[in-house]
Parts: C-alpha cells; structure tokens; sequence
C-alpha cells in the first residue's frame, strides 16, 4: 500500500500501524491520513483508494465512538488513542476494498452465464459492500490490537488498568458511559 501521511501524527508510526493492519492483503491502492475535527472519518473509493481522517490529540480517549447509518445496529468503540482510531479506520475501510472485490469475483462468475446487458444490470443493482459487516470485522481487528498493545504494556512492566465484568459489558453496550467507565444514567 502506497501510504501518504498529511496528518499530525508521525509517518513511521502511522505507516507501521496500517501495514499491521493490511497483513495478509495484497493492496497497492493509494492510502492517505490527514487531519480532520471528528474523532475519525475514512473513505474508500475504488481505484482512487482510502482517504483516513484522524482528530486531533485532544479527541482521545474517546468513548461510544460507533459508525451511524441506516438504523442497523454498529458495534460502540472505545478509542485509547488516535493509534486505535487509525486501526479501526484502516480495517473498515479495507474491507470495503475486500467487498468490492468480491463483488467483481462474483460479477465475472455471473457474467459467465448471462447476456452483457445482464451483467450491467447486475452490477448496476448490485449493493457490493455493507458497513456493518465493514464495522464488526474493525471491530475484531481492533480488539486483536488492543491485546497486542496490553501484551506489550505487561511485557513493558506497566500496570494495566482492567474494569469489573459489571463496567465491561456496559462499555460494550449501547448505555452511555463517561471517561472513567461510569455508567450515566
């Protein structure tokens, strides 16, 4: 992946975060970071590649962060840092690009079998990505780096900062919570 990093925070960093991201995929789509004023945004946009905004310092920790779209039901986040963000971002929007190329694998397969104007007509009606499998699978991706990062903390000799079961699952639910886990009633 051919990374342009026009945010604030610092391109190794940055560049390390995606490529741990993109492990496995074979991508050679431009990818860009700049700044935005939300917490995160991302774009993606086949044959132009992915656009990835990120906040600023002051955005993070940032708690109930969560994709907002057509009434289905998308997993809440808590962000650390912009590092979290830039992970959750990065794996949504790469796998829009897994999306889309399913979509092109089940065209041809399609095509194979039916008139070009059939195939056009397929393609054009056909809803090649869905944001909420987009958002579960950064959410997985996320959490596999937020264990990363604890695993090296411990290995570190930092204390970790765990919550009871109780703060957990309110955390992970659709209830509002302030910064220290407290739930808001």
């Amino acid at each position: 992946m051919k990374i342009t990093n026009l945010s604030r925070y610092p391109t190794e960093r940055v560049r390390e975060i995606i490529h741990w991201v993109e492990t496995g995929l074979s991508s050679n789509m431009p990818c860009t970071v700049v700044n935005c004023l939300n917490v995160y945004r991302g774009y993606y946009k086949h044959g132009a590649g992915i656009q990835l905004y990120l906040g600023g310092p002051h955005k993070f920790p940032a708690t109930g962060c969560h994709y907002t779209g057509r009434g289905e039901k998308f997993p809440y986040h808590n962000l650390s840092t912009w590092e979290d963000a830039l992970v959750l971002i990065t794996a949504h929007e790469l796998e829009h690009n897994n999306q889309y190329r399913k979509m092109q694998r089940d065209l041809i397969k399609f095509a194979a079998s039916h008139t070009p104007i059939e195939a056009e007509n397929w393609k054009r009606h056909h809803r090649w990505y869905n944001e909420l499998k987009a958002e579960r699978k950064a959410a997985r991706v996320l959490q596999k780096w937020k264990a990363k990062q604890a695993l090296m903390k411990m290995k570190a000799g930092e204390t970790l900062t765990l919550h009871p079961p109780s703060v957990c699952q309110a955390l992970n639910s659709r209830t509002d919570y302030n910064n220290n886990g407290t739930i808001v009633q």
